[in-house]
């Protein structure tokens, strides 16, 4: 038996081997080992694309965009509790007139509005329009939009008023702008 040991010993560890490994794999020892690829799971019902609603913690957030002015004023808002679990469509009977839209958990109204913003609106300088007198929007030597047009022709201003209003003068608020204005009257 010896000389069959001799002869026959390496392919007899090596079976011996294979039959240990195959029952340890068999039989559960395989943690170590990569998982085993499943078959995909067939699925014969379409799955409904999820519909967006609003949840407790989403914020409404208001974009308006100025036309004449070009500024957008952005405001975010807790939703009110009255509209929490509506749908999109559900929004759009509400808020007629923006345009909506959900991002992550937060919904985006945007909309345009006629005139300037709030800012543009409280800079207001008196200036030359056409050869006469006008009050506009906005910051002098910057971007402005007429507001009015007096019939105070520069002509009949002293030569140093007339340098004041093509630089423009800044008014603070209306009570200053009548001030000026008819200071530059008489």
């Amino acid at each position: 038996m010896g000389a069959f040991w001799q002869r026959h010993r390496l392919p007899l560890l090596l079976g011996m081997f294979l039959v240990v490994a195959t029952v340890y794999f068999i039989w559960g020892g395989g943690e170590g080992m990569p998982p085993r690829e499943r078959e995909p799971e067939s699925f014969s019902a379409v799955e409904e694309p999820a519909v967006f609603t609003v949840r407790p913690d989403s914020h409404l957030i208001y974009q308006v965009t100025y036309s004449q002015c070009g500024h957008m004023e952005v405001l975010r808002r807790r939703t009110p509790s009255d509209e929490i679990g509506l749908t999109l469509n559900d929004l759009e009977a509400i808020y007629q007139d923006w345009n909506i839209e959900d991002k992550g958990m937060d919904v985006i109204l945007t909309s345009e509005v006629e005139g300037l913003c709030e800012e543009c609106r409280s800079n207001i300088y008196v200036g030359i329009h056409e050869g006469r007198v006008a009050v506009f929007f906005g910051q002098p030597q910057g971007e402005s939009w007429l507001k009015e047009v007096t019939e105070l022709p520069i002509a009949n201003l002293p030569p140093r008023e007339q340098a004041d209003l093509a630089k423009g003068i800044p008014v603070k608020d209306e009570e200053e702008l009548l001030h000026i204005l008819e200071g530059l009257m008489n």
